[in-house]
């Protein structure tokens, strides 16, 4: 309910606190997701009807500036979750309506737009991963204890084999899936045989991502 803080690799301290004069003047405020591309991109379902904004001037190698303005804002129901394209200014959102939503040209200088890719599966949707190719998309379900295996273009919706109690979030690396849920970090290969139950014994896992150093 405050400001996303960016932290040094060691993990200590933080070193820039992210928060705009406008978020900042807002409540409620609950960051649920966030991706970098082209900008730190940031999903928020509360911030007055804001889906996804992204911040201006986040310079992760040189945080200097504590109170970027968020430069597009584009609403898309209550964001839970946001997963970056390959494509500029391309990310896919969920939603609390229970919509997948496509946001095509956020943050690279021009108007964004949206495109619901498939609606109606449930308030329960969290956070998503996309495939290699950008044809299908992991979505986490948290109210139905499933993952849902969505293809982009034909818009359809299947139940990926995995046994998951409420699931908040998925991380793709390569071929393999990080799904984490109320037991931990679980990890799937991209066919949905499970590698390692709780790979990561951690309670009521949240949101996933990876850092740049190799091995994290």
């Amino acid at each position: 309910n405050g400001p996303i803080e960016q932290y040094a690799f060691d993990g200590d301290t933080p070193i820039k606190s992210i928060i705009s004069v406008q978020y900042a003047a807002n409540a409620p405020k609950s960051t649920i997701g966030l991706a970098f591309a082209n900008g730190l991109i940031v999903a928020n379902p509360y911030f007055g009807g804001l889906g996804v904004a992204e911040t201006t001037g986040f310079d992760p190698l040189e945080p200097t500036d504590t109170v970027p303005p968020l430069s597009h804002r584009i609403q898309s129901s209550g964001a839970t979750g946001i997963a970056a394209s390959a494509t500029p200014g391309r990310f896919y959102v969920t939603d609390f309506t229970g919509s997948i939503v496509r946001i095509d040209d956020l943050g690279i200088g021009k108007t964004p737009t949206k495109k619901i890719i498939v609606t109606g599966l449930g308030t329960g949707l969290r956070g998503l991963a996309l495939s290699e190719d950008e044809s299908h998309l992991w979505v986490a379900d948290m109210l139905n204890n499933q993952i849902l295996y969505v293809d982009i273009e034909n818009a359809e919706v299947t139940e990926f084999p995995s046994n998951v109690q409420i699931p908040i979030d998925i991380l793709r690396h390569e071929n393999a899936l990080f799904v984490a849920d109320s037991s931990g970090v679980s990890e799937y290969n991209v066919d949905g045989e499970l590698v390692m139950k709780n790979w990561i014994s951690l309670p009521d896992a949240r949101y996933l991502t990876y850092a740049s150093e190799p091995g994290n």
